[in-house]
């Protein structure tokens, strides 16, 4: 299927830094994806990562230009137009990921320093203490399932196969470190979080080679989670 914010041409549009110009020869009418019926569809080519149907529609009331160009589309097919379906040279960047994982260490030692009310406990007591698990259980949840979203970005849309030339592992770490992130969210797991926080730094370490950029493990700085995170030198 098509995406439903996938850009399509626009022959309205003037060109950006990233468009190839058409030739005036070769501009025709066309009308966006989204607007034509399967029937309509004369074709659909495949972009860098994008479908786009490409037809000539004419007038309900064709002119002498709508039959002309109508002749020249079944002498000469327009080319296909190409547009981007993410944003052009995006911007990448694994350390939201790593901040996201150590967030899931910091809430596992939340969780198990907790006390549990004893026998004796008020209500109050428990009220707290519920209160208390419940906040880091949900924040818990919340930057595994970012820490997921993020590497499964530099996953899809970073990664390309050059890089798993170079780094035949990537597929796997990248893989296994997105399925701990169901782990955490699933248990109490320290062991689990803390294979989850590795696995983000292989990965950044990874992602800043592929840039031709060193790095460095240091410090997190973040109190008493304590922690390591993976930094560019250069």
């Amino acid at each position: 299927g098509i995406a439903q914010h996938d850009d399509v041409a626009d022959p309205r549009r003037e060109p950006g830094g990233d468009d190839d110009a058409v030739a005036r020869t070769q501009r025709r009418v066309h009308r966006g994806v989204r607007d034509a019926e399967p029937a309509e569809w004369q074709k659909v080519r495949h972009g860098p990562g994008c479908r786009l149907a490409v037809m000539h529609t004419p007038s309900t009331l064709p002119s002498l230009v709508d039959r002309v160009l109508e002749k020249l589309d079944r002498v000469a097919p327009p080319d296909v137009a190409y547009a981007h379906c993410d944003i052009p040279c995006g911007i990448y960047d694994p350390h939201a990921a790593q901040i996201a994982a150590l967030t899931v260490v910091r809430m596992v030692q939340l969780i198990q320093g907790l006390q549990k009310p004893g026998d004796g406990a008020s209500k109050e007591e428990w009220d707290t203490y519920t209160m208390q698990i419940s906040r880091y259980s949900a924040i818990k949840e919340e930057h595994a399932r970012l820490c997921e979203h993020e590497l499964v970005i530099l996953w899809t849309d970073y990664f390309r196969p050059e890089h798993v030339e170079k780094h035949t592992n990537l597929h796997d770490v990248v893989w296994k470190t997105a399925k701990l992130t169901s782990t955490v969210k699933q248990q109490v797991n320290m062991e689990a979080a803390q294979q989850l926080l590795a696995g983000c730094h292989q990965i950044a370490e990874i992602f800043w080679d592929t840039k031709g950029v060193k790095t460095k493990r240091q410090a997190s700085n973040q109190g008493q989670v304590g922690g390591e995170l993976v930094y560019p030198t250069t």
